[in-house]
């Protein structure tokens, strides 16, 4: 009976040391398991923030270039509207002194006719 029960004691315990075994290999294989998902989802997580990172500095490059060239409409239609501006100043300019002109002209002939007038009124 004590052999028998050594016996059972010891293959009770090389049951228990085998199942033991496999436990820790199943538990280090489920630890590699995830510690490798881990790793994974680290790289494809800092490639979509390498990626997310690079359209926003393409988009922020893009902005920029459009406000560049907003900047240069802006500047060129503030130029072109100076000069159209500065041309009608002109006209108007032109125009005052041709009806200043005109006007002295007509004064000067009105008073030559008035003068004639009074020349003959006292001849």
């Amino acid at each position: 009976e004590l052999e028998e029960a050594e016996a059972r004691r010891r293959q009770d315990r090389e049951v228990f040391e085998t199942g033991l075994a496999d436990a820790e290999k199943r538990r280090t294989y489920e630890l590699e398991e995830v510690e490798a998902r881990r790793r994974q989802d680290r790289e494809v997580f800092e490639a979509s923030l390498a990626d997310a990172e690079t359209r926003r500095t393409d988009e922020l490059e893009e902005a920029e270039a459009r406000r560049r060239q907003d900047r240069e409409v802006f500047e060129t239609g503030l130029a072109d509207a100076e000069k159209r501006r500065t041309y009608e100043l002109e006209e108007v300019e032109a125009r005052r002194r041709q009806d200043r002109e005109v006007f002295e002209a007509s004064l000067a002939d009105a008073e030559t006719r008035r003068t004639d007038e009074l020349e003959e009124a006292e001849a």
